[in-house]
Formats: C-alpha cells, sequence, structure tokens
C-alpha cells in the first residue's frame, strides 16, 4: 500500500491529463475547438450530460464494455458457493477449468502451444492442488455448469 502511495499517485498526479487539451491537443485530431466550444461562454463544467446518456450510441459501447466486468465479478463473488454446490470444499487449493462446449469428454493441456503451463500444472497437481473441468451449457440467457469431464495429465 505504501509504495502506491509513494509511486502511482504522485505520477498519477503529475503525468495524467483529463482532457487533449492539457497537452495541446484538440479532440479527435482536430486543428482547433469543437465548434461549440467556440461559442462566447462556453463552460465546459455546465455542459449537459444528457444528450451523452440518452444516445444509443453511447449505451450499445458502454453496456458490452461494462459486461465482462460484471459478470468476472459475480463470479469471483459467489465462486465458493458455485464450488460446494458441486462438492469442492472453501479450503481446497483447485484449478477449475471451464469448458464452453458441451461435446468435450476430457480437460487436458496443450502442451505443443505452451509446454510450460502442462508442466506447471503437473507439477502443482503433485504437490496437492486439485484439478477439476466442467462443461457448460451455453444459451442466449445463461451459462450453466453442466457436468465434469476428466482432466487428463
Amino acid at each position: 500500500g505504501g509504495l502506491v502511495m509513494v509511486l502511482i499517485i504522485p505520477a498519477a498526479i503529475f503525468l495524467v491529463r483529463n482532457r487533449p487539451e492539457e497537452v495541446g491537443l484538440f479532440p479527435d485530431g482536430a486543428e482547433g475547438p469543437p465548434v461549440v466550444e467556440q461559442a462566447a461562454g462556453f463552460d465546459p463544467a455546465a455542459a449537459s450530460r444528457r444528450p451523452i446518456l440518452t444516445s444509443p450510441a453511447f449505451w450499445m459501447l458502454a453496456l458490452p464494455l461494462a459486461s465482462p466486468g460484471l459478470v468476472v465479478t459475480a463470479l469471483v463473488f459467489h465462486q465458493t458457493s458455485i464450488f460446494a454446490e458441486h462438492g469442492l470444499d472453501a479450503t481446497t487449493a483447485a484449478a477449475v477449468f471451464v469448458i464452453q462446449r458441451e461435446d468435450a469428454r476430457a480437460c487436458a493441456p496443450h502442451d505443443a502451444a505452451d509446454p510450460a503451463f502442462g508442466r506447471t500444472l503437473r507439477a502443482a497437481v503433485a504437490s496437492g492442488v486439485e484439478a477439476y473441468a466442467y462443461v457448460c451449457r451455453v444459451t442466449r440467457r445463461e451459462i450453466r455448469l453442466a457436468h465434469a469431464v476428466p482432466v487428463l495429465l
């Protein structure tokens, strides 16, 4: 925590800029400020966000960009209860692989593509880490664990 305060916060204060104009640039590579900002008496702080928040284009970008973070957060918060439903104890050290196709019959490291991962997984299992793999049923409405498949090492 202290290292972050000493290194990151001062860098953020002195190096991060919020607007292109603060470093001599204008939005979208333009030669000057947008026409609306050239009007006399324009105050960016007083500009309304309503046109942005009611724009379909904004929501078409914002929702897909926010969704992965929401899903990952939900999984992190609920993973203990999800694993408990499948017979895993909260104190078990385990690697869990989720296969998002229903025709998988087993799970194995692809040593030709990433030999270091295969070696590391085998060493972890040899030292007591449990390895599990589950097939998922993926629909437009949900992703649900269907059944376990063997992990081949």
